[in-house]
């Protein structure tokens, strides 16, 4: 897997108007989540840390992790 560099992620976000994708873009850049773990995340699977937040990925899962990422 390869890792987005700041202007690829600049392109993607300039390509799209849809603030869900912009949404989308910004967390997987910020937090490093897999795009497939995205269908299986909840809400519950969020907490807030001061200024950041928690995410348990793949909950349940042999894979599962948790990532966080700045608010």
């Amino acid at each position: 897997m390869k890792i987005w560099t700041t202007d690829e992620i600049d392109l993607m976000l300039k390509s799209t108007r849809d603030f869900r994708q912009k949404a989308l873009i910004h967390f997987i850049a910020a937090s490093g989540v897999r795009r497939g773990a995205i269908r299986d995340l909840k809400l519950k699977h969020l907490s807030r840390i001061e200024n950041c937040y928690s995410v348990l990925v793949y909950d349940g899962s042999l894979e599962e992790y948790t990532t966080s990422f700045m608010v």
